[in-house]
């Protein structure tokens, strides 16, 4: 294969924009310039280390650079790319939902713990997003079946698609609807699960370039000690389970 004379080794661009985005504040600068030249190289990320040394035409490098920007700028990663991994499952994901965190896993694995995997459960996910919480769950149980609730159209639009490209779009049920009215209906589902907002207004409102400024504030904002959501979900949670 003939190299492009503008090329440069993947190693290369990778040093130096892990560079860039430390010094524009990045908590994890080596990995989003991994992630983002695997992007615009169409490689998986893994792949992309185990040749380090492959060239990178400047087309690809200029992709790249103009990712970098981005990030420097306080975007995340995945609205970027448009899409994350949660519980070893590709999702797609968009300004309009939060980006899944890894540390939500640990819902995933006490549900696992908890429940029979063979039971026919019936899941009700609250601030459903991007639909991360529940799509796990059913990959680990192939009886279930789950209600996705969010305020947010597109939101639940972007849950759905993700349904549909893992398989599991007959399973899932979309409900348009604000936390509190659903809670206070809902009866007889056997598990409960929800990631809701959780920062202050105050927070939310002063959120710095790297942190969440650019995810949506519905998402994030739990009132003005952050528990308001948590709230609601202690109080109804008796009578939905």
């Amino acid at each position: 294969m003939r190299r492009c004379l503008l090329a440069k080794p993947a190693r290369l661009l990778l040093s130096e924009g892990a560079l860039s985005l430390q010094k524009a504040g990045s908590p994890s600068p080596q990995l989003d310039a991994e992630l983002l030249l695997a992007d615009v190289l169409g490689r998986p990320r893994l792949e992309l280390l185990a040749d380090l040394d492959m060239a990178v035409d400047d087309g690809a490098a200029a992709a790249f650079r103009a990712g970098l920007a981005r990030r420097k700028a306080g975007e995340p990663v995945a609205h970027i790319t448009g899409t994350t991994e949660f519980w070893s499952l590709p999702l797609k994901v968009s300004p309009d939902v939060l980006v899944p965190r890894p540390d939500s896993e640990t819902l995933i694995e006490a549900v696992c713990a908890r429940c029979d995997r063979k039971a026919p459960l019936k899941i009700a996910d609250l601030g459903a997003g991007s639909g991360a919480l529940t799509l796990a769950l059913l990959s680990e149980f192939p009886l279930a079946e789950a209600v996705c609730v969010d305020i947010s159209p597109s939101a639940l639009a972007l849950t759905l698609e993700n349904a549909q490209a893992l398989g599991y779009a007959e399973r899932v049920e979309a409900v348009c609807e604000d936390m509190a009215g659903w809670l206070q209906t809902a009866a007889g589902f056997d598990v409960l699960i929800s990631n809701p907002p959780y920062l202050r207004s105050e927070e939310v409102a002063g959120a710095a370039p790297f942190t969440m400024e650019r995810e949506p504030s519905i998402a994030l904002d739990g009132g003005m000690d952050g528990l308001r959501f948590y709230r609601l979900i202690a109080e109804w949670s008796p009578s939905v389970i």
